[in-house]
């Protein structure tokens, strides 16, 4: 049996160098004989015979420098320890909260917003609890009913009541939610309180005729 609520909403419906300097040889000492002495008051002085030195060579001082030894070479890499790390766990889907229509795909045309003329919120709202309950509720409609949800495998979940349970994935942190009898995907955004909706302040500003002819116009 097809869920009430979503035939309701389907009437509703009706994102930076130094220089060196060398002394002067001019700086050794001459040695000076008055003018006037004649050359027998001078007398040779006698040269002091100078017995030869040997030169000395003194020892080599220059020791043999010492080898150098070069470090040995090591061909070994060095051996590195790899730390083990543990795989990465994406976290898990967080499919409670209370979730509003904001968007729905018709034959594979997209609408935003409303449709129709109709907020979309409106036709059609849930909010799912910790434990598998929820509510589905339709403000335009003016019904709710509970409803229950459990985990389908490959990040998708089944929902609905138990005459119908309808398959759910997140897309862009949208919960998309199918209905293969109607061919529409139902696209519900997260929110932290519903949308309120005053029913009788939309109908006074409503004209379906608009709407209507627009769709008509589509056909054609």
């Amino acid at each position: 049996m097809k869920m009430n609520v979503f035939a309701a909403a389907a009437c509703a419906l009706a994102c930076v160098l130094t220089s060196c300097s060398s002394e002067s040889a001019s700086g050794s000492s001459v040695l000076e004989y008055p003018i006037n002495a004649s050359i027998e008051s001078v007398t040779e002085a006698a040269v002091p015979e100078i017995a030869p030195t040997e030169l000395e060579i003194s020892p080599d001082t220059t020791g043999t420098l010492p080898e150098v030894t070069e470090a040995p070479e090591t061909t070994a890499a060095a051996e590195t320890t790899e730390v083990p790390t543990e795989p990465s766990t994406e976290a898990e889907t967080d499919w409670t909260g209370k979730w509003e229509c904001v968007s729905i795909t018709i034959d594979g045309k997209t609408y935003s917003g409303d449709y129709m003329g109709v907020p979309l919120y409106a036709t059609l709202a849930m909010e799912l609890s910790s434990g598998g309950t929820g509510t589905m509720l339709s403000p335009m409609a003016g019904s709710e009913i509970e409803i229950s949800w459990s985990d389908g495998g490959s990040d998708t979940i089944s929902v609905g009541t138990e005459d119908e349970q309808l398959p759910a994935r997140m897309e862009d942190e949208l919960l998309v939610m199918s209905s293969p009898d109607d061919g529409i995907d139902y696209y519900f955004e997260r929110t932290d309180s519903f949308t309120e909706f005053d029913y009788d302040e939309w109908f006074e500003n409503y004209d379906y005729r608009d709407y209507t002819e627009a769709s008509e116009g589509e056909d054609t």
